[in-house]
């Protein structure tokens, strides 16, 4: 038997929040619900019908989340995911992201960074190739 015993606690760091009759839940990094409480000022909410650590476009959103620079991240107001397909993020100040699929996440997030800097209202990374502003 081991004369020590060691306990790790992790705290869980909300990512995104949604909004239910009961308050605003706050969600982690792998889609679990662990808080009802008030989000931090800057948290992104999120828009997804059945949200959750086993749903796919709640894991598409959290993924796309958690590749963006903290910079961008701090711009975000809302992900709205609703299907994994059709992936789009709104600016804090109305502009709107297209995204698309989670595919090419990373390199997404790096040319999404740049666009921003851009004068416009629509950014779309869908094709991170091609990306574009209007």
């Amino acid at each position: 038997y081991p004369s020590t015993l060691r306990i790790t606690v992790v705290e869980r760091v909300p990512v995104v929040v949604k909004d239910y009759p009961d308050g605003p839940h706050l969600f982690d990094r792998d889609g679990v619900d662990f808080a009802t409480e008030p989000p931090p000022p800057t948290l992104p909410y999120l828009d997804t019908d059945n949200p959750g650590p086993t749903d796919p476009a709640t894991k598409a959103a959290l993924e796309v989340m958690l590749a963006l620079p903290p910079d961008v991240v701090a711009q975000v107001g809302r992900i709205a995911a609703p299907s994994v397909a059709s992936i789009a993020l709104t600016v804090a100040d109305g502009r709107v992201v297209v995204w698309g699929t989670n595919d090419r996440t990373d390199e997404k997030a790096l040319k999404l960074a740049a666009l921003l800097t851009q004068p416009g209202h629509t950014y779309d990374v869908s094709s991170p190739d091609l990306p574009t502003v209007k």
